[in-house]
């Protein structure tokens, strides 16, 4: 016999128990359990080994005698344009190829920090004048714009690979503490991300980004001194908030797609090239337009130059060395 619609027992058999959030990391406390099981027995068959840190990087940060200066990158993206009255002559020497200029691998190197990728928006900011005025896409800035995207490409693999071994770590020490598990569960992914934060010390944001970090100041954007002019310290504010959330974002989806143990998931070690790898991959080309990452501006030109930026910067490429002639430009049409 049916039971009635309106009755108590009805309203009863409705009732469900509340679903996981699909995202969850854990679907339960045995296979978390089996996750911090597979963790070890991987680093003990040598999957991942403890990245090596450079603790001497936290020494100066409380230094209020050793604030850093702020170089916006501006400064060397103005020598990459043209400016008011002034003329690049094509190269002078036979369109060879000798190498791409160190100033225009570091900006690319910013512009992935910033973007995961490299834009094309951004693109042109990294090519020598002589490209930027007569390049229109023909053989020079297709070399330009090829190797500089290759360039971007291994930065990205190369974060992604230390990325993992980083994850490993800190989701071996989480995993120990008293709530990870609980916090884990927690129905905003929001909060389960920045839930990693606390395990994270800006020695660990150099070690994932330290490629980038050979063009953007690492001292600028962590020094604990709040700097006199409000622009810089919105812009410190910033760039922390930026890398603080990326870098907890990596090792959550590291956590979730690679590390953590799924239903019928018997493998011993952990398969950190298996498909779950792709979906990090495809979370990091999108992670700089979402959350917290996404209040952030990506102006390349007020990035803080890292010390050094444009050491044995070279001018010659491609197309050969650029002969300028000046007729009064403005650098300040770059700031």
């Amino acid at each position: 016999m049916a039971t009635p619609p309106n009755s108590p027992l009805k309203v009863i058999e409705s009732r469900q128990e509340p679903e996981l959030d699909k995202n969850a990391v854990f679907a339960s406390k045995e296979l978390f359990d089996k996750t911090a099981t597979r963790l070890q027995a991987s680093k003990k068959a040598g999957v991942w080994s403890d990245p090596k840190i450079d603790g001497s990087l936290a020494v100066n940060l409380n230094n209020e005698l050793d604030i850093p200066t702020y170089i916006p990158m501006a400064h060397y993206i103005a020598g990459n344009w043209l400016g008011n009255g002034e003329e690049a002559a094509a190269p002078v020497e036979p369109n060879v190829s000798i190498a791409v200029p160190a100033t225009s691998l570091k900006l690319a190197k910013a512009i992935e920090l910033m973007h995961h990728s490299m834009p094309a928006s951004e693109i042109r900011n990294c090519f020598p004048k002589h490209v930027t005025k007569f390049g229109k896409r023909d053989t020079v800035f297709a070399f330009y714009e090829t190797k500089l995207k290759e360039h971007a490409s291994a930065i990205t693999r190369a974060t992604l690979e230390r990325g993992f071994l980083l994850s490993c770590s800190v989701i071996d020490i989480a995993m120990n503490s008293g709530d990870f598990f609980q916090q884990m569960q927690h129905e905003d992914e929001l909060h389960r991300i920045s839930t990693i934060n606390q395990y994270i010390r800006p020695e660990h944001i150099h070690f994932m980004f330290s490629d980038q970090f050979k063009a953007v100041s690492y001292n600028f954007v962590f020094h604990n001194a709040v700097r006199a002019n409000l622009q810089e310290e919105e812009l410190r504010i910033d760039l922390r908030k930026y890398l603080r959330f990326t870098t907890c974002h990596i090792i959550y989806d590291f956590l979730r797609f690679v590390i953590s143990v799924k239903e019928g998931d018997d493998k011993d070690f952990i398969d950190k090239n298996g498909i779950g790898r792709m979906f990090v991959r495809n979370n990091y080309y999108i992670m700089p337009g979402g959350g917290p990452a996404g209040e952030v501006s990506k102006n390349l030109k007020r990035l803080p130059a890292a010390d050094g930026f444009d050491t044995h910067s070279r001018t010659r490429s491609i197309g050969g060395t650029t002969t300028v002639k000046k007729t009064g430009w403005d650098a300040s049409n770059y700031a």
